[in-house]
């Protein structure tokens, strides 16, 4: 399917909106819609809107960012469930109204009408839209329906009106949640309610269902899934319904011509937000208290995601034993490897002989090393001689082609005399940012002693890893400092980011370069960024440990599929941070530690990256 090899690229995290005339048609009511809105904070008026009419534009970063960990990203804009919703409210509706089937039938086709005009044509509305007005038909006309083939109707219709939703992640979610709710939660419910009420068991069970069908594309949409995930949705799932229903009057009565149908609608709406701000107060004490899991990513990923789910189909499907039994070792087997692995596969062992890549563990510091054509470039040294010493030691490094000292922090330079001793190094890079502390005099002198030819670099200096024009070759290119280390306030913002390509991979060292640095390297991509970049994977070198002065658009961008953080195990700086961990997990397919795993090496195979670790300290 075109959808599960987007996973394996891995798949843009973007909300999926249509762009339709359906679309098209409702982009008027819904600014209408969006300058009466009203709420008790931003995020929680932004996430009403997204709620009542798909308008996610409010939605921040970090926000989405949040609920992409804990897998509340369906609650960030339309879905199925707030038009089942819609359907449920209007049913009842008209039948205290005492209307008649087809009378029934004919209003609620036709506000579910004026409902898919005001949201658009996203294609798990359409889904459930189609599902609800078959169902209404058939209803109407005394006759019942199978929850099944309505799916598989609506799916055919729904790709029927547009072939491009077949590359939807949020279709495929929406269908693959769909049916677990209707195959796999009847099996689940009476399992729970062993230990559970019936009305607990019924709701753990729907939300569970949905989860564990949706898990194999999930992990490849985020590569650490929150363990809260489930209690998230569980939690936050009772607000949707107020939201939605509360949303639409509110979006009905800004639509009326008059000053007070305004009025209204803000008020409405500003109710409609404490729901809202209830769901995103959850999420965020969720995710402060609870931990990520380890998941691994792409091919193993979603492997192992189908291993869990088939175990648990096997756990609920009979009450023979083998099948039970068969179920449980699978489910086991498929847990321990998770909870136990990276979150992505290691392959072989550290560093093996085709590494191109190393992060090398020299505690709170850094020291990066590239190959390519047989040359090695060294990129900052950490803060420990003996370390990095002992790092490249292990990598059989004798003679270093390129050493790039990217600004003079200790924990950059201190270890320089560690990584030159004993190693010839043809040509020294160092940034164009004037740095009068007595760091940068050490090793200006250091080099001078050793002879080492010095240039001080800056944005546009370029050069080659290895004969040039080779394929095993990597040219590089400097991202920043500007020329003289103009725009540069601090030593950071001075430090040497640098691109390298290769036919094979492309890596960004973004040494400690703050978010507005990063903001500028994104910003100036035109003059530099070619389409070319885009057609091999991307390994980033994380900014400064992973501190919390990260450019979240810039990640996005990047989306690397392997990012490796250098950084000390305990730090006193609390590096990395969480609200960089939940930027790189909607950002980055694969995040690596130094404090977790020891000197990190990736290789690249012919179809992808690999990566081995020697093993924490």
């Amino acid at each position: 399917m075109p959808w599960l090899l987007a996973l394996l690229r891995p798949p843009s995290s973007q909300p999926v909106r249509g762009g339709g005339w359906l679309s098209q048609a409702g982009a008027a009511t819904r600014e209408v819609v969006a300058r009466a809105a009203n709420g008790v904070s931003q995020p929680a008026k932004a996430l009403t809107l997204g709620i009542t009419d798909g308008d996610v534009s409010g939605i921040s970063t970090d926000l989405g960012n949040l609920f992409k960990s804990m897998s509340l990203t369906h609650l960030t804009a339309v879905s199925g469930a707030n038009c089942a919703i819609l359907i449920g409210v209007l049913v009842v509706l008209a039948k205290h109204l005492g209307l008649g089937r087809t009378a029934r039938t004919i209003s609620c086709i036709g506000v579910l009408a004026a409902y898919l005009l005001l949201v658009g044509d996203q294609p798990s509305v359409l889904r459930a839209a189609i599902m609800a007005a078959v169902t209404l038909i058939a209803t109407g006309r005394g006759n019942t329906t199978s929850t099944v083939h309505l799916l598989a109707l609506a799916v055919i219709a729904v790709l029927t009106l547009d072939s491009s939703f077949a590359l939807s992640l949020g279709f495929a979610l929406s269908v693959l949640a769909t049916g677990g709710v209707v195959l796999l939660a009847p099996r689940l419910t009476p399992r729970l309610n062993v230990w559970l009420p019936q009305w607990m068991a019924s709701s753990v069970a729907v939300a569970l269902a949905a989860q564990l069908c949706c898990l194999p594309l999930l992990v490849g949409l985020q590569s650490n899934p929150s363990s809260a995930s489930l209690l998230a949705n569980l939690l936050a799932e009772p607000a949707v319904g107020p939201i939605t229903v509360l949303g639409l009057i509110g979006a009905v009565l800004a639509l009326v011509p008059f000053g007070l149908g305004q009025w209204l609608a803000a008020a409405v709406f500003w109710i409609a937000s404490l729901p809202a701000a209830y769901i995103i107060g959850v999420a965020q004490w969720l995710n402060d208290i609870l931990p990520n899991l380890a998941m691994p990513v792409g091919i193993f990923g979603f492997g192992f995601a189908l291993l869990i789910l088939l175990a648990v189909i096997l756990l609920t499907a009979t009450r023979q034993p083998w099948p039970r039994i068969g179920g449980f070792s699978l489910l086991l087997a498929a847990c321990v490897f998770i909870l136990g692995s990276g979150s992505h596969m290691p392959i072989g062992r550290y560093p093996g002989a085709n590494w191109v890549m190393v992060a090398c563990d020299v505690g709170q510091g850094d020291a990066t090393v590239l190959r390519a054509g047989g040359q090695v470039a060294v990129v900052d040294v950490g803060k420990d001689p003996r370390l990095v010493d002992q790092c490249l030691r292990r990598l059989g490094v004798r003679r270093i082609s390129l050493l790039v000292l990217t600004h003079f922090d200790l924990d950059h330079v201190g270890g320089l005399s560690g990584a030159i001793a004993r190693r010839r190094v043809d040509q020294a890079l160092v940034t164009q940012f004037v740095d009068a502390r007595p760091g940068a005099a050490a090793v200006a002198s250091l080099l001078r002693q050793q002879r080492i030819p010095v240039t001080a670099v800056a944005q546009g200096t370029t050069g080659n890893l290895g004969a040039a024009h080779s394929d095993a070759s990597l040219s590089w290119l400097v991202l920043s400092p500007h020329p003289g280390g103009a725009d540069a306030a601090s030593s950071n913002e001075g430090s040497v980011a640098m691109f390298w390509h290769g036919s094979r991979f492309n890596v960004f060292t973004m040494a400690d370069l703050p978010a507005i640095g990063q903001q500028r390297v994104m910003d100036e991509r035109s003059t530099w960024w070619r389409q070319e970049y885009a057609s091999v994977p991307t390994i980033l070198k994380l900014s400064h440990h992973g501190s919390a002065d990260q450019d979240p658009e810039f990640l996005s961008w990047v989306h690397p599929l392997i990012t490796t953080i250098s950084v000390g195990k305990g730090n006193p700086y609390g590096h990395p941070t969480r609200k960089a961990l939940v930027w790189l997990n909607s950002s980055s397919a694969s995040t690596l530690r130094t404090d977790q795993l020891g000197s990190i090496a990736i290789s690249a195979t012919a179809k992808s990256l690999a990566w081995s670790a020697s093993g924490a300290r």
